[in-house]
């Protein structure tokens, strides 16, 4: 007599769910390298991105899958279901659908909704558009500034002349600490886009709704502020020579506390380091005597390497760029009053830019 198995109730889901478990592994990692595809094969990127920086987004990629294999393999339905690559997908479905409904009603019915995604899909989306955009020029900035710094390196260690000097100062100093202090803030930045956890208090608790937020945010970046930059000129120089050694010396020990303000206010924010999400509010360091310190030293400082070659061009330009960073400063701002958190914090970080000013 043939003796009959029985499934537990709990074996018996996890065995009707295996296929859809697949699915959702194979879905999400086809996703995942179709995103690496394009970074890998669109002219843009190939330009954009080193051999190096190539790598080590396909070392991200793999990574990543390996995560998704223990996620749809031993993960609870809970956390497959609030993972941000199958919301992301069931976002992107609703919103092609959505499309694709709106285009065939649309001739009868102009109200019918582009998509009607939930708060963690839109969310997970949104994010997700946050990681494509800026993951890329993160690695791209990162590998350039630690070229950069290494080859200044070099050259401070071959360099056979007086060490404190003001020429060694203007030529090999301060080029070695400028490329350091952006190479602290976009490894900071690219770490930040690359992982969330809530381990490290860095969940993502909302991302930019409006399109001004996204607009203002994005022009500061290639390309699209090469493309601004056809139509406002750039005169600023990071390298900017004044009237004598001294006077550049002097300006550029200046120069050097203002990057240094600015890499510090990265350090602040550590794991929560992203444009356009709220990830948590940072109320220490640089942040605890103003809401943008990274906004204003950076302009500031470009602000000062202009001076050597001012014209009304180059200042009208300049305070376009500025314009935009004010803008970035009150999306962002507007965004995050959304956070009683930072409601609070604002109460006792009164000031945007310049302490006891504005």
């Amino acid at each position: 007599m043939r003796a009959k198995i029985r499934l537990r109730p709990a074996a018996l889901a996890a065995s009707e769910s295996l296929p859809l478990r697949a699915a959702g592994f194979i879905a999400c990692t086809a996703f995942i390298w179709l995103i690496l595809a394009t970074y890998r094969f669109v002219v843009y990127y190939q330009t954009l991105l080193t051999p190096s920086a190539q790598k080590l987004l396909f070392a991200l990629a793999l990574i990543y899958t390996v995560y998704l294999f223990g996620l749809f393999t031993w993960g609870s339905r809970r956390q497959i279901k609030r993972s941000k690559a199958v919301l992301t997908l069931i976002g992107l479905k609703k919103f092609i659908w959505g499309i694709g409904s709106f285009v065939r009603t649309g001739p009868r019915d102009y109200r019918y909704p582009l998509a009607k995604l939930s708060a963690e899909e839109k969310r997970a989306l949104l994010f997700s558009a946050v990681k494509f955009f800026f993951i890329p020029l993160m690695v791209a900035f990162f590998f350039g500034n630690f070229d950069g710094f290494s080859q200044n390196i070099k050259d401070f260690s071959s360099n056979g002349g007086n060490l404190f000097s003001v020429s060694t100062f203007n030529n090999l100093v301060f080029p070695l600490l400028f490329d350091l202090f952006l190479l602290i803030d976009t490894a900071f930045f690219t770490f930040g886009y690359m992982v969330e956890s809530a381990a490290l208090d860095s969940s993502i608790r909302s991302v930019e709704p409006t399109i001004l937020g996204w607009s203002v945010a994005l022009i500061c970046y290639p390309p699209f502020n090469g493309l601004l930059g056809n139509y406002v000129p750039w005169h600023a120089n990071d390298y900017a020579i004044f009237s004598s050694q001294g006077t550049t010396a002097a300006v550029r020990v200046l120069l050097l506390l203002l990057m240094g303000f600015y890499a510090s206010a990265s350090v602040a924010l550590g794991p929560k380091a992203s444009n356009l999400t709220n990830r948590g509010i940072v109320g220490w360091g640089p942040y605890r005597v103003m809401r943008h310190p990274a906004y204003i030293s950076k302009n500031l400082f470009w602000w000062i390497t202009l001076l050597p070659a001012i014209t009304i061009t180059g200042a009208a330009g300049m305070a376009v760029w500025s314009s935009i960073y004010f803008m970035r400063a009150i999306t962002e701002e507007r965004h995050l009053s959304r956070d009683p958190d930072y409601m609070a914090y604002c109460k006792k970080t009164r000031y945007r830019f310049i302490p006891g000013l504005i």
